[in-house]
């Protein structure tokens, strides 16, 4: 059946491609974000959407944002991180106050932690938290950026250092450490053993604000440092080269992850490091979300929330389509109203580039399996390796094109038959033909379907 309709956006359904596009909205102050720099997300099980901003945390609903400041009990306004915890309590970190704070799940109040002081007394302003994990003794754990080690604080207030030895060797190496089991991490610079459940190891670079890692699987963990890095069950360091530098790292499945990059987009990568999919070119993406839903969720740093209903659509082209057609080995064509022609199978090869003139178009002959497009004004059999072409004039291609008929203009029909072509003539207005059981039949402009033997 021939499309009518002129599409904006050609859209099929296929699995993961690299490079797919997508359609994107965007979430900003306008739409009720209360910043554009946002940090991280995070979705409840009640299904709210939460977000850590510069002006405080927002919750969205599915169709308003709902914000939070100092005035309903935050300790600052500038939330870098979320850390869902086991027993169902969020806990947040605050930049400018050093401070962390939690919220239930059935969400209530904002409430501090009862050891803030004791946790601000014990590191130095340039520390930025960036691993909190709690226990089943309600003991916390913290590490982050300008920390030595990891900073134990009981839930009776006592706090107790650990890994956080100075080595006095000449040249001892800044290092990555991270619990396997927990997820925590920290950097340290003693040269420690492996402990159970505890994995330390070199790195080339010193940590950034930026500082992350993933327990992806047995045998992988991959963390930032300034650079994106792997470290294998092997005990081998391995980069990935790339301009930009790496803000996030987030598991997604014990075989795949994700990147987000300062300026470089983001990415989705598998076991291997091979990169599956891309987003939001020269975009700063902070953090990423699979809803419940299946729904793609990108933070930035500068350009608020972007959102991905159906990421399983996959966009061809944002150009206007005029005509489709399938062939018989599943492959589809594409008439662009910009005059190029397009084949479609999994990625988009431009079959013709059209001279902008006018709409191109195309139709398969089912008896002898062709492929015809027309444009600019050759009407050409793209299945042969001849790529055969005749000069004819069109408006439309009939379907099962070829058979005689070839094509018609508003006021005429060109007829191929013993190589020749016969053009008909007709005074009222040609919408469309199509040729049936030895009939041709017509399509006038506010006529009835006319049908006559040829």
């Amino acid at each position: 059946m021939k499309l009518a309709n002129y599409l904006i956006y050609l859209i099929f359904f296929l699995n993961i491609c690299n490079g797919q596009n997508y359609i994107y909205q965007h979430f900003g102050p306008d739409e009720g974000l209360p910043s554009s720099e946002v940090y991280d997300i995070y979705q409840d099980k009640l299904g709210y959407i939460w977000f850590a901003t510069d002006k405080g945390l927002s919750r969205y609903n599915g169709s308003e944002f709902e914000n939070f400041n100092t005035k309903n009990g935050l300790p600052g306004n500038t939330i870098l991180d979320f850390y869902p915890q086991k027993n169902g309590r969020i806990w947040c970190y605050e930049y400018h106050t050093q401070s962390l704070f939690y919220f239930e799940e059935k969400f209530n109040e904002f409430k501090p932690f009862k050891y803030n002081q004791l946790l601000k007394e014990n590191i130095t302003p340039s520390v930025v938290i960036k691993s909190l994990v709690i226990d089943k003794d309600k003991n916390i754990f913290v590490g982050g950026y300008h920390i030595n080690g990891i900073i134990k604080i009981s839930d009776k207030g006592k706090i107790s250092f650990l890994y956080n030895s100075t080595s006095t060797e000449e040249n001892t190496k800044y290092k990555y450490a991270i619990n396997t089991l927990t997820g925590s991490f920290f950097s340290t610079y003693q040269n420690y053993t492996f402990e159970r459940n505890i994995l330390i190891f070199d790195t080339q670079n010193s940590a950034t604000s930026a500082m992350d890692a993933i327990v992806l699987n047995k045998n992988k963990v991959y963390f930032i440092d300034k650079k994106l890095g792997m470290f294998s069950k092997k005990s081998e360091v391995k980069y990935y080269d790339k301009k930009e530098n790496p803000i996030c790292v987030k598991k997604l499945s014990e075989q795949t992850f994700f990147v987000g990059y300062y300026g470089g987009g983001a990415e989705i990568r598998n076991e291997s490091g091979k990169i599956l999919e891309t987003f939001l070119s020269k975009k700063s993406i902070t953090n990423f979300l699979i809803d419940v839903e299946g729904s793609y969720w990108f933070t930035t740093l500068d350009d608020g929330v972007y959102y991905v209903k159906n990421p399983k659509i996959k966009i061809f082209t944002t150009e206007h389509i005029a005509s489709l057609v399938k062939d018989d080995k599943n492959n589809l064509f594409a008439g662009l109203n910009n005059s190029d022609i397009i084949k479609i199978n999994k990625n988009t090869e431009t079959l013709y580039r059209g001279k902008k003139s006018d709409k191109a178009l195309v139709s398969f002959d089912v008896k002898n399996k062709i492929v015809y497009g027309y444009s600019n004004p050759y009407l050409i059999d793209y299945t042969s390796k001849e790529k055969k072409s005749i000069i004819i004039g069109a408006n439309n291609l009939p379907e099962n094109i070829g058979n005689p008929y070839l094509s018609s203009t508003a006021h005429s029909i060109s007829k191929f038959e013993n190589q020749k072509i016969t053009k008909y003539n007709y005074d009222i207005k040609i919408q469309d033909i199509c040729y049936f059981k030895n009939k041709l039949y017509i399509g006038f402009f506010n006529r009835f379907i006319y049908s006559k033997k040829r």
